[in-house]
């Protein structure tokens, strides 16, 4: 491996790298970068990273699932890992990593309103709490919740909250 530079370790591994300055201006995108997201490193280098994830802040650090933009208009959920870059104590911009979220076969089953109801109740929502949020009984509620674990052959809450984690289901923390 020592015949190897760092930037092209970065450039060859198989997860998308980005890095903008304090200014949020794209100042590195790897190659697996190019290939997730479809536009090339000339096209992006200097161009505000929010065009491609509209949550990133330049010295934020966060880690989950998050939904960014594709140079094809299409929306792609990811699992990212920002965090900040520091010199001599100093910001001077972000690091991210990210991966595409694979989909389990399983979610495409639930109903849209199936997945909303799994969403609010992966974040610790009670029944009444989602039924209200949503606008609908309590026992409309437990019905989803009955047809939700079917689908997902899952029998408890926790699992419920597991799945989602595990699935990029979990809203992302503001």
């Amino acid at each position: 491996m020592s015949d190897f530079s760092l930037a092209q370790l970065v450039d060859d591994v198989q997860q998308a790298v980005i890095a903008a300055d304090l200014e949020g201006n794209i100042t590195h995108w790897n190659a697996y970068a190019e290939e997730l997201y479809g536009w090339g490193r000339h096209e992006v280098l200097g161009r505000r990273v929010t065009m491609l994830a509209a949550w990133m802040e330049t010295g934020a650090t966060r880690a989950g699932t998050f939904t960014n933009k594709c140079r094809d208009g299409n929306e792609i959920q990811v699992f990212a890992i920002v965090a900040p870059i520091m010199r001599k104590g100093k910001l001077v911009g972000t690091f991210g990593v990210s991966v595409p979220v694979a989909v389990e076969p399983r979610i495409a089953t639930l109903s849209a309103r199936e997945l909303e109801v799994l969403r609010l109740t992966a974040a610790a929502k009670k029944n009444n709490e989602v039924a209200k949020a949503l606008g609908l009984s309590r026992r409309t509620i437990e019905s989803h919740l009955g047809s939700i674990y079917s689908k997902l052959k899952i029998s408890s809450r926790g699992e419920l909250i597991l799945f989602a984690a595990r699935n990029g289901i979990l809203p992302h923390e503001p």
